[in-house]
C-alpha cells in the first residue's frame, strides 16, 4: 500500500520536474511581454470556450436528466409561489403525478395522480364542454 501511494506521488511530479529548471517571466521582468501575454489570453480563452463547450454539450445531449434507460424519470411539471418562501409543486414521477408543498422547512405531499386516473386535455374539454352545456340547459328550465 505505501509504494503504490509512493509510486502514484512520483508518476504525478516526475513531469513537472523538467519545468523546474526553466526561468520564470517574474524573474526576468517579462510579465508584460507580448508573446507572455497572449499565450496567457490564449490559454485561458481555450479553458473558457472547453468550459461553455461542454456545458452546451451537456444541456443539449441532455446528460444528467435522462436515467440509463432513456426515459425521465423525475420531471418539474408546474410551480405555484403561494408565499414568499412557500410553493406548490406539480412533479411528473415515471409517468404518475404527484403534487407537493415545499416550504423552508420541510416537503409535504399533497397529492399523488397514478398514471391511469390522469385525463387527457381531450377528456377534460369533453367533460367541461358537458358540464357547460347541462348548466345551460338546467338555467334555462328554470
Amino acid at each position: 500500500m505505501p509504494y503504490s501511494i509512493l509510486t502514484i506521488l512520483l508518476i504525478v511530479a516526475l513531469p513537472t520536474l523538467g519545468f523546474a529548471a526553466e526561468t520564470s517571466p517574474l524573474a526576468g521582468g517579462e510579465i508584460f511581454d507580448a508573446s507572455y501575454l497572449i499565450k496567457l489570453g490564449a490559454g485561458l480563452a481555450l479553458v473558457i470556450a472547453l468550459f461553455i463547450g461542454m456545458a452546451w454539450f451537456m444541456r443539449n445531449m441532455g446528460i444528467g436528466t435522462v436515467s440509463k434507460d432513456g426515459m425521465e424519470r423525475l420531471k418539474v411539471a408546474a410551480t405555484l409561489s403561494v408565499g414568499n418562501r412557500e410553493r406548490i409543486v406539480l412533479l411528473d414521477v415515471g409517468g404518475d403525478q404527484v403534487l407537493i408543498g415545499v416550504t423552508q422547512e420541510r416537503i409535504e405531499t399533497l397529492h399523488t395522480i397514478p398514471a391511469t386516473k390522469r385525463q387527457t386535455d381531450a377528456d377534460f374539454q369533453a367533460a367541461f364542454r358537458q358540464s357547460l352545456d347541462n348548466s345551460d340547459t338546467e338555467a334555462q328550465t328554470r
